[in-house]
């Protein structure tokens, strides 16, 4: 019996619920009376009459300005004080960029005269002797001698260089050699008695000019004609 009864309750509830669904707007409250009530005059999602307040644009700052641009300090001179030169372009003057090393010319030095052959150390004591370079004279005369220590006409030549340098001893011992080697060579006395004047040896002077005059020298002969 209590299965029965809670079996018409559960079916009178079922076909209420259908009728209700079918039947919408019966005790319902208008749309809009529901609208109010619920979401009030002060909802702004509700209620689209209500005035909105403008949108304000926000204030922009001033950005702040950029630094002054300040060119850099150009400490160039465009016409330096440099000195005047024969160049056709103006401007200053450059210094010419050589990247090779100057070339240093080294002199080569003259060879020696014991270097030399003999015939040219002849030749270049004679133009010494005649340029009246004397000391070179008998250093090319020294030479000879030493090679030829037997030629009597080298110590009469190196006897003559003395002789202007005025070093009659040296001289003097010259020309003695010379007649040792020939005692028949007239200008080795003539050239012997010249040396022996300047040393105030007369008598020596005399002899031997009287035998250079003997052996043919002229120029003897005249002095011994002239002054003795």
């Amino acid at each position: 019996m209590k299965n029965l009864i809670l079996l018409l309750a559960i079916a009178l509830s079922s076909n209420y619920l259908s009728y209700a669904q079918r039947n919408p707007s019966t005790g319902r409250e208008p749309a809009s009376d529901r609208i109010d009530r619920v979401g009030g005059s002060g909802n702004h999602y509700r209620n689209p009459e209500v005035i909105r307040e403008p949108i304000k644009t926000p204030i922009q700052e001033n950005p702040p300005s950029p630094p002054a641009y300040n060119p850099p300090v150009d400490n160039y001179n465009p016409s330096p004080d440099y000195p005047p030169t024969n160049h056709p372009i103006d401007g200053p003057h450059c210094p010419i960029n050589n990247p090779e090393p100057p070339i240093i010319l080294v002199p080569i030095p003259a060879p020696s005269l014991t270097e030399l052959p003999l015939p040219e150390v002849f030749e270049i004591g004679m133009n010494k002797f005649n340029s009246e370079e004397y000391e070179e004279a008998i250093d090319c005369f020294s030479i000879l001698i030493e090679n030829d220590p037997l030629d009597s006409s080298l110590y009469i030549l190196r006897g003559k260089a003395f002789h202007n340098l005025e070093n009659f001893e040296r001289a003097k011992k010259d020309y003695l050699t010379a007649i040792k080697i020939s005692s028949v060579y007239d200008e080795a006395y003539y050239y012997l008695a010249l040396t022996e004047l300047r040393l105030e040896e007369n008598e020596k002077a005399i002899k031997h000019f009287q035998m250079a005059a003997e052996l043919g020298n002229k120029n003897a002969a005249s002095i011994l004609k002239k002054y003795f």
